[in-house]
């Protein structure tokens, strides 16, 4: 359902699912932050992901999301709503910069293209979640935020940090080949994640094996034309950011990777010198904080 109205204080333009709650939502496009700020609404962080958050780091999280908030340095955010559709996770993306405004004018806010994006990977059963939507809302031919809304993920469904952390301790390192053969089943589908971290993917378990495909969320940064910068980045965020920090891990990773993608299936050693000598160069350019 598109939806273009007038309202008090400015003009909202977007499209929603038939049904959705459009006036709660479009409440919290004018008040969200207030609301926040107020104790109303909760902000959700990726902490909040895990089957089993850590209190002071749940704690932590929100209180520095919080301070960013009041401070106008937040430019996206997330909270989880009641409606009468059922809940739904509202993701909020502040737009203060022209650049944004304009990109907007031609329907490329975040929120449009995250929705855009998520159908696409919904199509090929690639998305964490159903998209609902979004909702844009303008000053004159300014563009102030934009939101999307989504389902919640399936309740019992598990990131991929704790399921490689459950893994890992009953298989050991032959947890690499899993974790390699569903990046690979993802490429395949030439698929790409612009910020593959291990909280931004669910895992999908095959039945009776160890084997899983990834369901993905936080798609505003995505591509379907796999190239292959695209394939030596998300190797390289991978080994940084989700394949533990030892030699053997990313060896055994990598390998299964490369029988099960055929990229360099017949040199993987070719392939690990490729993918270390970016991860070398990301090292030294954007260390750990």
């Amino acid at each position: 359902m598109k939806v273009a109205a007038q309202t008090e204080k400015g003009w909202i333009r977007g499209a929603l699912h038939p049904g959705e709650d459009r006036e709660k939502i479009i409440s919290i496009l004018h008040h969200g932050k207030s609301q926040v700020l107020d104790g109303e609404l909760e902000l959700k962080v990726h902490e909040h992901l895990k089957q089993e958050p850590r209190s002071d780091v749940l704690e932590n999280d929100i209180q520095e999301k919080l301070g960013k908030l009041y401070q106008g340095k937040l430019k996206r955010w997330v909270v989880q709503i009641s409606t009468n559709q059922g809940p739904r996770i509202i993701k909020i993306s502040e737009s203060a910069r022209l650049k944004t405004s304009l990109a907007g004018m031609v329907g490329r806010s975040v929120a449009a293209r995250e929705h855009k994006f998520q159908r696409r990977a919904e199509s090929l059963q690639l998305a964490a979640s159903q998209t609902k939507g979004f909702l844009e809302l303008w000053h004159g031919a300014t563009l102030i935020r934009s939101c999307q809304v989504q389902t919640l993920f399936e309740p019992n469904a598990k990131i991929l940090n704790d399921h490689l952390q459950d893994a890992i301790e009953q298989e050991g390192l032959k947890a690499m080949g899993p974790l390699a053969r569903a990046l690979a089943h993802s490429h395949h589908l030439n698929f790409f994640h612009g910020d593959l971290k291990g909280f931004h993917a669910f895992i999908q378990p095959e039945p009776d094996s160890n084997e899983y495909t990834l369901q993905w969320l936080d798609l505003a940064r995505v591509g379907f034309r796999l190239t292959r910068r695209q394939r030596i980045i998300n190797l390289y965020q991978m080994l940084r950011f989700v394949v533990p920090e030892r030699a053997e891990a990313r060896d055994g990773f990598m390998r299964a990777y490369c029988e099960a993608s055929g990229w360099y299936a017949d040199n993987p050693n070719k392939a690990m010198t490729i993918v270390g000598k970016f991860l070398e160069h990301k090292l030294k350019t954007h260390p750990n904080p």
